[in-house]
């Protein structure tokens, strides 16, 4: 699903920037952490973001709830809410729901590696891909109910609501263990984002959706070959001109710490924003992302792992977004005075 937002320009052409979320986050969701810098944009009439949410379903953390007093379980995304009160079969219908989600995520990230993986150079491919088809077809076999597969598939399938938590890529290759996978079709997944919404000037990411905005940005410079990634048909999408990224994660896998080292070297104008107290991405992660992709620079708020809202935040960092269109895409915005870092 891809939540549009798009403002009426009377004048020239509008800026298309795609928006990614986190691990744990959703388009809607996003657009509400962005929303404080797009209202600061001196001229927002003349910017369409298009914030898009990642094809997985997070894994083992409450996709559904409980509702004493009814037959079935109620699929509503939100966090672990099974009821004290609720039935044992009704437990049990939610544990293999859960399991079931998992298993289709495992399944669809499987297929797309089986699909690339004789297509791809040598020296790429993937040692023990037969684990994770294994694994997938073992879970589902654990969840021994078709209609429970099905839900599953839906879940997975489906827009997103409010309270949906979607993922990237991180998906172990045997379920719980195993080499980290699933980028395959997110590739082939913000592929088709490309062709039929793009072409993308920009794009925004927060943690994980930095992460594999930079991944598509290696292929779509030419840093890593297309032949790497067989799957990333990206119609008439050019690199990003410029990128804003908060937070932005470090892959655990060599080789995609290898495709953020080879976007370096083609780099674009990077912004990186980063909380002093965040949890999540630490700070030596953040500079080692810096490092990897070039970037510009490194701004520093005193928040956590969160897009800053508060005080001159919005204002600075829409300067900051206006002033590399005016550089990048050739944006002319006249004598307005823009707020800088």
């Amino acid at each position: 699903m891809t939540d549009q937002i798009q403002h009426s320009s009377p004048t020239g052409r509008r800026l298309k920037v795609l928006v990614l979320h986190h691990l744990g986050g959703n388009a809607i969701a996003m657009r509400k952490r962005l929303q404080p810098v797009v209202n600061a944009l001196p001229h927002a009439d003349q910017w369409d973001f298009h914030y898009v949410d990642a094809p997985y379903c997070m894994p083992g953390i409450g996709h559904v709830s409980i509702v004493p007093g009814k037959p079935e379980a109620t699929v509503d995304f939100g966090g672990p809410s099974v009821k004290k009160d609720a039935s044992p079969v009704m437990v049990d219908k939610v544990r293999k729901l859960e399991q079931a989600v998992r298993a289709i995520s495992l399944a669809r990230a499987v297929e797309a590696e089986a699909w690339s993986e004789p297509r791809r150079q040598p020296k790429r491919r993937r040692a023990g891909l037969d684990a994770g088809r294994q694994r997938a077809r073992q879970m589902m076999e654990e969840v021994g109910d078709k209609e429970i597969l099905k839900v599953a598939d839906d879940i997975v399938s489906k827009p997103a609501n409010d309270s949906r938590q979607g993922r990237w890529w991180q998906i172990r290759q045997n379920g719980n263990d195993g080499e980290w996978m699933g980028e395959e079709y997110v590739l082939a997944y913000l592929a088709r984002v490309f062709r039929t919404q793009g072409p993308f000037d920009a794009c925004i990411g927060f943690s994980s959706g930095a992460m594999v905005a930079q991944f598509a940005q290696a292929l779509l410079t030419g840093a890593v070959p297309r032949s790497a990634e067989p799957a990333f048909d990206c119609g008439e999408q050019g690199p990003f001109k410029f990128s804003l990224y908060f937070a932005p994660f470090v892959p655990f896998d060599e080789r995609y710490i290898d495709y953020l080292r080879k976007s370096g070297e083609r780099p674009n104008r990077l912004l990186i924003v980063h909380g002093i107290k965040d949890n999540i991405v630490s700070t030596t992660m953040c500079k080692n992302f810096a490092t990897y992709v070039s970037a510009e620079a490194i701004a520093c708020h005193d928040g956590g792992h969160a897009l800053p809202s508060k005080g001159t935040w919005p204002i600075r960092l829409a300067g900051w977004l206006e002033a590399a269109a005016e550089t990048e895409c050739g944006m002319d915005w006249g004598q307005t005075q823009l707020a800088r870092l």
